[in-house]
Parts: structure tokens; C-alpha cells; sequence
């Protein structure tokens, strides 16, 4: 929604959107909640010997990536699915949301899509 009132998606010849439910199933062993002290403290680790700019996305995302990657070699299977703690939306978009009541918004990120049962859809304008 944030996108789509900045005008993102103005050029798209189909700019209505889809909402989907679905189910994440996955084993305990291949899920990480990216929002524990134990692995922030290894990625702070990880950005300091990297010698990254912490305001930069980009190398942000990788020293996360790095980290998923490592986590991954050391438990000798993948990670299928991941938690974070996200912004949360404008007040504009989600004037109910109050952050000091309610603290970080999760995001779950699907590496595999295998993992996901689409529940249901829901086409929004």
C-alpha cells in the first residue's frame, strides 16, 4: 500500500494488488528467529570484522545473508524460513498501530517456497 500511494507502481499496465494467506510449515532445524539477542550479537559481530556501513542496505543485507549462510554450514542444512523484527507501516497506512503498545512488527521470510500453503487470496484495489 506504502508503494503503491508513492506512485511505484504507476507504469505497471495491472496495478491491483493480492493479499495471500499461507502456512509456513518447516522443521525446527531449519528455522531462525533473526530478532534473538544470540543472533544479533553475531551479526553486529559479523558487520564489525566486515567493516561495513550500518546504514547501508544493501551491505546490510548481506552481512545478514552472511549470517544465514554460516548458520546453514554450521547445522549442515538450510534455512527455510526466517523472523525479523520490521518497521512498521507510515501511521498514514496503519493509524491503529501503536509501537510503543505493541513493540516491532514480525516479518517471516520464505527462502523456499516449498514451505508455503497458499490458504487463501484476497484481490485488493
Amino acid at each position: 500500500m506504502q508503494k503503491e500511494s508513492r506512485g511505484e507502481f504507476s507504469r505497471d499496465p495491472d496495478a491491483r494488488g493480492l493479499v495471500v494467506y499461507a502456512i509456513a510449515r518447516v522443521p525446527e532445524d531449519r528455522y531462525i528467529d533473526l530478532s534473538e539477542q544470540e543472533a544479533l550479537d553475531a551479526i553486529d559481530e559479523l558487520a564489525d570484522q566486515a567493516h561495513i556501513d550500518k546504514f547501508d542496505r544493501d551491505q546490510i543485507a548481506a552481512v545478514y545473508e552472511r549470517f544465514i549462510l554460516e548458520t546453514e554450514k554450521k547445522l549442515g542444512n538450510s534455512i527455510d524460513l526466517y523472523e525479523t523484527e520490521v518497521s512498521p507501516p507510515a501511521q498514514e497506512f496503519c493509524p491503529e498501530y501503536s509501537i510503543r503498545l505493541l513493540g516491532l512488527p514480525k516479518c517471516y521470510c520464505v527462502r523456499k517456497p516449498k514451505v508455503l500453503a497458499i490458504t487463501d487470496t484476497m484481490e485488493i484495489a
